[in-house]
């Protein structure tokens, strides 16, 4: 069987809590070979970012440039672009496999996309097959406030034509709503857990990505991926601020176990 390889482009979070390590190791344990071009480096705490420090766009298309020369991904997923949002959407037109965009707007309550590039993004979103953003994402992407999830889910898909998984992490529920143009499923949580863990969405949409280029189904993908959350929610590193981050050890064994 070929290897299968991912191309990510995100940035780094130096914590390991989320972003482009994160995204790397969630898809190597789903036996994914991942790639990936590092758009920035964002300091940050668990509570979320402090600064960004953007990489230049010559350095990024070298570094395209190295990978697609050693070998041609066949799934992507793109989540902070920096000075690379322009190149993206060509970047995505070529890949013929799935494609996942988390599209990242405000992490921590710092923005890292301007209301400029808003613009662009809203434009590279059909390029995409999955787009896995929370409520405040999707308000901003639509430009209009939110009042039923489960509408604003298939309104999205309907307006971007792109299969839709809305997070409903900033609701009491915690539903989640799927949307693939023709249904919209209720992702309901097995349970609530009573804290906040860093870099859930970075790891979901990652997740998302490796089950697709498995072979499962979009619902299967989805909810093999919010399964797997699920579990690395309930083995969290509780640091020495009290605050609790994703350590993906446990994850390895249950998956080779499963597969």
């Amino acid at each position: 069987m070929d290897t299968l390889t991912a191309l990510v482009i995100s940035a780094i979070d130096p914590l390991n809590g989320a972003g482009f390590t994160l995204d790397l190791e969630v898809l190597e344990i789903l036996g994914i070979k991942a790639m990936g071009i590092p758009t920035a480096v964002i300091p940050q705490i668990p509570e979320g970012a402090i600064s960004i420090k953007k990489f230049g766009r010559g350095i990024l298309l070298e570094t395209l440039e190295s990978i697609l020369s050693f070998e041609k991904p066949s799934g992507l997923k793109v989540s902070i672009m920096g000075r690379f949002i322009s190149e993206v959407p060509k970047i995505a037109k070529d890949i013929k496999g799935p494609k996942v965009l988390d599209p990242i707007i405000e992490p921590g309550k710092m923005r890292v996309i301007s209301k400029k590039e808003i613009k662009k993004l809203r434009k590279m979103i059909p390029f995409f097959d999955y787009i896995t953003p929370n409520l405040p994402e999707a308000e901003e992407i639509l430009e209009e406030k939110i009042k039923d999830p489960g509408r604003t889910c298939e309104k999205m898909s309907l307006v971007f034509g792109v299969k839709v998984y809305l997070k409903g992490g900033h609701t009491q529920s915690k539903i989640d709503y799927f949307c693939t143009g023709r249904e919209t499923v209720e992702m309901k949580p097995s349970r609530i857990f009573p804290y906040e863990v860093h870099g859930t969405g970075c790891f979901f949409s990652s997740a998302l990505l490796g089950f697709l280029m498995k072979g499962n189904t979009s619902i299967d993908a989805v909810s093999r991926a919010k399964e797997l959350l699920e579990v690395a929610y309930s083995t969290v590193l509780r640091t020495g601020r009290g605050k609790r981050m994703l350590q993906l050890q446990s994850l390895i064994k249950r998956n080779s176990d499963r597969d």
